[in-house]
């Protein structure tokens, strides 16, 4: 669970937080006229957080490096028709679905 501070608590309380923080590890979001406006979190979870920001492009970085000997329009062609065969294979179930109804 995430503990929600206002930015005039935080202001007024930012020691206790901090050490709020370090202590239990829960992170703190901080909010401004009810929306987010910054996050307080340990150290180590903003390491995880750097982790897993990049892992996504990690991926797609390798698996271009994996592909770069393939045309791009038959990787498209490809890709294509995979995407339309999950529609249809989700409109076929929804369909099945709304028969029983």
């Amino acid at each position: 669970m995430v503990r929600t501070v206002s930015t005039g608590d935080a202001e007024a309380n930012t020691t206790s937080l901090f050490d709020s923080v370090r202590e239990t590890g829960e992170a703190i979001l901080i909010e401004q006229d009810g929306e987010p406006y910054a996050v307080i979190m340990s150290a180590d979870d903003f390491a995880l957080f750097e982790r897993l920001r990049d892992t996504p492009w990690l991926i797609i970085d390798a698996l271009r490096a994996q592909n770069e000997h393939l045309d791009p329009d038959a990787i498209l062609d490809l890709v294509t028709g995979e995407v339309e065969q999950v529609r249809s294979e989700g409109r076929d179930e929804t369909a099945a679905t709304a028969g029983r109804h």
